[in-house]
């Protein structure tokens, strides 16, 4: 069976805030049963992604954001 997700998360403020790294869990962990065939991530404003791996063997993504504030 194959299944496909999309997923979007929206973060509204009333006032600028000050963007820090954020850490997102958002892979199932690799085993026999399951197999992720293709993934995108993609965040607004820019970010670079650094991956890593938890003693849990989940993937983590942490964003840090180029752009310290957003655009008003």
């Amino acid at each position: 069976m194959k299944l496909t997700v999309h997923h979007r998360t929206t973060y509204r403020y009333a006032r600028p805030v000050l963007l820090q790294p954020h850490r997102m869990m958002l892979r199932p962990r690799g085993s026999h049963e399951i197999a992720v065939l293709a993934s995108s991530l993609s965040c607004s404003p820019e970010a670079e992604l650094d991956w890593t791996q938890d003693v849990f063997g989940n993937l983590i993504a942490t964003a840090t954001f180029s752009q310290l504030r957003p655009n008003s």
